[in-house]
């Protein structure tokens, strides 16, 4: 079941860090979730994760929450000063100080401004163009050298429709690309509960086996601020 959020009304609370009142607005869409009789909540998209911690306390749901596996795997892979990649908002707030043991480097000025509108049209897109993803790897890759950083945190939704393992020649750690995975492992566990030879369970199995097609797939929505619920 995927509710789709109005982004006139989403924006502008993201833009003016309205937390308190963007969790009321997705909180509403999970309790008709819990009406639906549906097990847990994820949000699509990054930026709505400004207010995760109001959402958490707020939720009829448990919420699969993008910050918390980004957290676990800069944890997991010994992470402990990366770079962020993604629109201005969520690399200035060091992704909404959902990193605490991690140390942020932001991009120079000028960098973060060009990463923002490239970001931005690529989001509007759906896609990168040639040049874009050029300059995108050319900045990653300076931050890299110039800051000593880790790797790059695609803190985006929209760079996993442009960075794969072809052509990101830099470290990353991609956030759908883990949300994705994690939403589908909760489903996978889910399922095999219920019926381990459902045709359900075997286009789960099929998501597991394909992450980046799934992971394209969810992207479409993404644009849209959707919540997406197992």
């Amino acid at each position: 079941m995927i509710a789709r959020a109005d982004l006139e009304r989403v924006l502008p609370m993201i833009a003016n860090a309205e937390r308190e009142l963007l969790a009321d607005y997705l909180a509403g869409f999970v309790a008709d979730f819990k009406s639906a009789n549906l097990e847990f909540a994820a949000v699509s998209a990054v930026a709505p994760h400004i207010c995760d911690a109001e959402l958490l306390e707020r939720s009829a749901l448990p919420i699969i929450g993008l910050l918390n596996v980004t957290r676990q795997e800069l944890e997991r892979l010994g992470l402990q000063r990366v770079t962020l990649f993604g629109n201005r908002m969520s690399v200035k707030t060091r992704l909404f100080g959902g990193l605490p043991n991690v140390e942020v480097v932001l991009p120079q000025p000028d960098e973060l401004t060009l990463i923002h509108e490239m970001y931005s049209a690529i989001a509007r897109a759906g896609c990168a163009t040639d040049q874009q993803t050029t300059v995108l790897r050319e900045i990653a890759q300076l931050i890299c050298s110039r800051d000593a950083v880790q790797a790059v945190v695609l803190a985006g939704t929209g760079l996993s429709v442009v960075f794969d393992e072809t052509n990101t020649d830099f470290p990353a750690v991609d956030c759908a690309k883990l949300h994705v995975a994690a939403i589908v492992r909760a489903s996978c566990t889910k399922v095999v509960h219920k019926s381990p030879s459902s045709t359900s369970y075997q286009r789960v199995q099929d998501a597991l086996v394909s992450t980046r097609v799934t992971r394209k797939r969810l992207t479409k929505t993404v644009n849209h601020f959707e919540i997406c619920p197992g």
